[in-house]
């Protein structure tokens, strides 16, 4: 709200993002190591085609969001 207030956006919009929104902490916990350069070609071979923005990532990730009980019903999370 107070980059909306400092950038003087119209009441009804400050109004609307302090009434209509919520926003929630996250946290992202998931090691992605880039474009696989040693294993491109094997993987490309196996995928049947090229891919230019092939990357390679943890199995396991944390997807952690903090927010209103009542965004668990809004994202189907029960």
């Amino acid at each position: 709200l107070r980059y909306a207030q400092e950038w003087a956006l119209p009441e009804a919009f400050i109004q609307w993002l302090d009434q209509a929104n919520s926003f929630c902490s996250t946290l992202v916990d998931r090691i992605v190591t880039g474009y696989p350069r040693d294993e491109v070609a094997k993987l490309e071979e196996e995928l049947g085609y090229h891919d230019g923005f092939l990357d390679t990532a943890e199995h396991f990730y944390l997807f952690v969001i903090q927010g209103p009980k009542s965004l668990a019903t809004e994202l189907r999370l029960d």
